[in-house]
């Protein structure tokens, strides 16, 4: 996967524990917007995805909070979906870790 030219994450929100999430979008009559959560409870504001996923890149966000040990439910919550004429905007989320 390509990145969007060597660009430092976006941070969201605050804490020591930290989930890396990467993001493409397919633009449509605007940028794909978005929020995460981390066990149903959204982390920072919306999120704007700009890494195009028909050019193969990626968009990286660092997600800070205080989790814990053990397993957690990532959500990536699409906020502004539209299509027309087989056009779509989406966001797609490519990987975490």
């Amino acid at each position: 996967m390509a990145s969007t030219g060597g660009v430092v994450p976006a941070t969201v929100g605050f804490e020591s524990d930290l989930i890396l999430v990467n993001v493409s979008e397919d633009a449509y009559g605007g940028d794909a917007q978005f929020t995460l959560s981390v066990d149903g409870i959204q982390i920072g504001d919306v999120q704007t995805a700009t890494a195009s996923h028909a050019l193969h890149e990626q968009q990286s966000f660092l997600v800070n909070g205080s989790f814990g040990a053990g397993a957690h439910v990532l959500g990536v919550n699409f906020l502004n979906d539209a299509s027309a004429a087989r056009r779509t905007r989406t966001a797609t989320c490519m990987s975490t870790r």
